[in-house]
C-alpha cells in the first residue's frame, strides 16, 4: 500500500503508518455498515459488467 511504502521510505513514522491503517479500517467499517440507496444495491448487483459511465470523445485540437 502508498502507506506502507511511505513507511519504508522514511517519509512517514511508524506511528503515522499505524494511524492511517487504523483510520482507514474506521471508514471502511462506516462505509459497510452505513444504509445503502436502491441505485447502490441495484448496481452492486449488476456488477461491472455493464459500464456506469459514459466514454469520452477524444477531443484532437
Amino acid at each position: 500500500s502508498f502507506a506502507s511504502r511511505f513507511r519504508d521510505e522514511g517519509v512517514i513514522t511508524a506511528d503515522q503508518h499505524a494511524r492511517i491503517l487504523q483510520n482507514i479500517e474506521k471508514l471502511k467499517l462506516a462505509i459497510e455498515s452505513s444504509e445503502k440507496t436502491k441505485n447502490w444495491v441495484k448496481r452492486a448487483k449488476i456488477g461491472t459488467s455493464k459500464p456506469w459511465y459514459r466514454e469520452v470523445e477524444d477531443l484532437s485540437l
